[in-house]
């Protein structure tokens, strides 16, 4: 929640837990962080809130008792004036924190315990992306990083942070593709292919690029309309995750933010990755 704090919901929608942590914006999950010699779960999220502009971080028992809830671990302050898009990434044994600013910053971070239990960062890349920007998503397998500029385009990146600023546009704004402003990005890895799925919020579609090749290959674009519930639209934030996740997503799960819900505030939707699927013929 931008003007609240971080919630922790189930599949069936609930409330699981909420932090009143602040002005929190883009989040993300990452495993493979050691604890006091226990593997955790690592959740982080861009933080607007005014005297700690940067990353918040959180940990996860996933083998933990009782009332074992997400958990503050610490922040990443920062030169940001205002953080928007964050997303994790690994390279080999590191955890990477990459953080995306309202202006175009781009500031890369190796994070690692430090001796006293808490936190510590190192700042590997700072490069300029141009104009506002938000969405960031990591793929790991192919090196790559993604990066929207809302009113330019869609940009691929090395995640190597010797690159620097070097990149490559994938996908300008265009009409019938990616119209601004470009928002959110996610990866959905759905057996042997890897999908990038993106936020047109002008339009309120979502376009999709197959990325486990050579290079991004555009499949085309779906739109959530209304059904048993109101449409998608607007979005800012989405997240995905293939295969099994429950009876209910067999094979996957979109996870998109909806901006004007027909009662009450704004919402999230579930989308069963198989009714993406048959909608582009993937």
């Amino acid at each position: 929640d931008k003007k609240a704090g971080l919630y922790i919901y189930g599949l069936d929608g609930a409330v699981l837990q909420f932090l009143p942590e602040g002005l929190l914006n883009n989040v993300d999950v990452v495993e493979g962080l050691n604890l006091n010699g226990r593997p955790q779960v690592l959740l982080g999220a861009s933080d607007r809130t005014p005297g700690k502009t940067g990353i918040a971080l959180y940990t996860f028992d996933p083998a933990g008792q009782g009332d074992n809830g997400v958990r503050h671990w610490g922040n990443v302050t920062t030169d940001v004036v205002e953080p928007y898009g964050f997303c994790f990434a690994r390279r080999g044994a590191e955890v990477h924190a990459i953080l995306v600013g309202h202006e175009g910053e781009l500031r890369q971070f190796v994070l690692t315990v430090g001796a006293d239990g808490q936190p510590s960062a190192r700042l590997v890349r700072r490069a300029g992306i141009g104009t506002i920007s938000e969405g960031c998503a990591a793929d790991e397998a192919t090196n790559a990083l993604y990066i929207t500029e809302e009113n330019v385009g869609l940009w691929r990146y090395s995640l190597d942070p010797a690159s620097g600023a070097a990149r490559t546009l994938v996908q300008p704004i265009a009409p019938g593709v990616l119209v601004a402003d470009a928002e959110g990005l996610t990866i959905l890895q759905d057996g042997a292919a890897r999908y990038l799925i993106g936020s047109s919020q002008g339009d309120s579609t979502f376009p999709v690029w197959r990325i486990d090749g050579a290079a991004p290959e555009y499949k085309g674009r779906f739109v959530v309309a209304d059904g048993a519930v109101d449409g998608v639209t607007g979005t800012d934030g989405l997240d995905a995750l293939g295969g099994r996740i429950s009876d209910r997503f067999p094979e996957g799960v979109v996870v998109i933010q909806d901006d004007v819900n027909d009662v009450g505030t704004q919402n999230f939707k579930y989308v069963d990755w198989r009714d993406v699927r048959t909608a582009l013929g993937l």
